[in-house]
């Protein structure tokens, strides 16, 4: 599957930037504004500033619902002193 995600990634981005540059070159007749003329060699870098806010933001929320695995750390302790327990009877002292 990570093959296909591969694929799917790179598609999408010889994609897009098909799509950038004929409107960077104007390809098939595409006529734009002075305005949008003048943004549009900077819309990578605007893609990736907008990648890095998701991604921030996506950490930031992840961070702050995170929970806490109450049940499973007691039953590691549990496991863990056992295991002492065994290694113990066994003459290996930890």
């Amino acid at each position: 599957t990570a093959m296909k995600r591969a694929v799917k990634c790179s598609a999408v981005l010889v994609l897009a930037t098909a799509a950038w540059l004929a409107c960077l070159l104007g390809a098939g007749g595409l006529q734009f504004s002075p305005a949008v003329a003048a943004i549009i060699p900077y819309v990578p870098l605007l893609v990736i500033c907008a990648f890095g806010c998701y991604s921030l933001g996506y950490l930031g929320y992840c961070m702050l619902t995170f929970n806490d695995c109450k049940d499973a750390s007691d039953e590691l302790n549990q496991q863990i002193a056992e295991a002492k327990r065994e290694l113990g009877k066994n003459g290996i002292k930890l």
